[in-house]
């Protein structure tokens, strides 16, 4: 029984840690994008001053 318990603990706390791992990702992709779109924006107002 405790061989059991024990290996649902460990499951549970890799299933966690994954969905985890997975949510960093997604997030750090979507600040990725800000980034760009920001970098983008700065890049054409610099275009347009020069001009």
């Amino acid at each position: 029984m405790f061989k059991r318990l024990f290996g649902a603990v460990v499951a549970t706390a890799v299933t966690a840690l994954g969905v985890k791992v997975v949510k960093d990702i997604l997030d750090a992709d979507e600040e990725e994008k800000k980034l760009i779109e920001l970098e983008t924006e700065e890049t054409e107002e610099e275009n347009n001053i020069e001009e």
